[in-house]
């Protein structure tokens, strides 16, 4: 799936938050924050479901994930 999106990426919008998904369920930690921060830059929409979302389930405990949610003022 992550190969996949990547080669869509070249030639059509992919939101970044799918990748954060993606990265999140790999346990590639790094990586899924630096995507969730590219969709909070960009505005992705697909950031209204974080809050539920069970895919991110493993980065709720890292202090990063709070800052996003207290950028995204839901904190």
């Amino acid at each position: 799936m992550l190969e996949e999106l990547k080669k869509r990426s070249e030639g059509e919008y992919i939101r970044p938050y799918y990748f954060a998904k993606i990265y999140s369920g790999l346990g590639e930690k790094d990586l899924a924050f630096r995507w969730l921060v590219k969709a909070y830059d960009q505005s992705d929409i697909s950031l209204a479901t974080i809050l539920v979302d069970e895919t991110l389930n493993n980065l709720r405990s890292a202090s990063r994930f709070n800052l996003i949610l207290q950028k995204m003022k839901l904190v």
